[in-house]
């Protein structure tokens, strides 16, 4: 790795309140490095301790469907509900975005929640539909995971998610499951919307 990069993980990390050394499994997981990894949780470092933005190892394993590497860390004692300093991602969200079923089924055993939102609300379900992984999908519902959650921005279901995305599969492998059909989204009416918003602006100009 160049100066410049180690200059500005570290930058990256102290900003997190976090130094570079307190995050090396992490780091080494980002990298891909199972070996490193390995060879850190053997010499007693901290699993949990997250980069500056919240990412632990077992996030890193997730988003790289690294099912080895997660086993590792969770005999290790890695926190499944650990969550990020954006969006409160956890370990789950980042496996049903990437559609690492073997991951995500490790994670549900290990205790994670099929039904944890992140900042916005979205739930791992509907990350696992937009993915189109069919087998995450089922790890999830099995698991419990509500089949027509909706996130509170815009009330979309996970089939929504798979719908927008166009994962046929997973649109299939929903309604198999349940998943209702005919539920709508919110919806907004634009024009009743910009009337509004021209009324609230002569308003605050009216009192200027």
């Amino acid at each position: 790795m160049r100066r410049g990069a180690l200059v500005a993980l570290a930058v990256a990390a102290l900003a997190g309140g976090v130094s570079a050394s307190e995050s090396r499994v992490a780091d080494a997981a980002m990298a891909g490095d199972a070996a490193a990894v390995r060879a850190l949780v053997a010499g007693g470092a901290d699993v949990n301790q997250p980069q500056g933005d919240g990412m632990t190892a077992l996030h890193w394993a997730a988003e790289r469907g690294d099912a080895e590497l997660a086993d590792v860390l969770l005999a290790a004692g890695a926190r499944v509900d650990a969550g990020t300093r954006i969006g409160a991602y956890r370990p789950l969200h980042l496996a049903a975005k990437s559609g690492s079923a073997a991951v995500a089924r490790r994670l549900l055993a290990a205790g994670g929640d099929a039904n944890a939102p992140t900042s916005t609300g979205a739930a791992p379900l509907h990350f696992a539909a937009a993915s189109g992984d069919v087998d995450t999908i089922a790890a999830l519902v099995d698991a419990g995971a509500a089949l027509d959650a909706r996130e509170p921005q815009w009330e979309q279901t996970p089939l929504m998610f798979a719908a927008a995305a166009g994962r046929t599969a997973a649109v299939t492998a929903l309604a198999a499951r349940g998943a209702t059909l005919d539920a709508t989204a919110r919806v907004v009416d634009v024009s009743a919307r910009n009337r509004q918003d021209a009324a609230e602006s002569r308003e605050r100009n009216a009192r200027m």
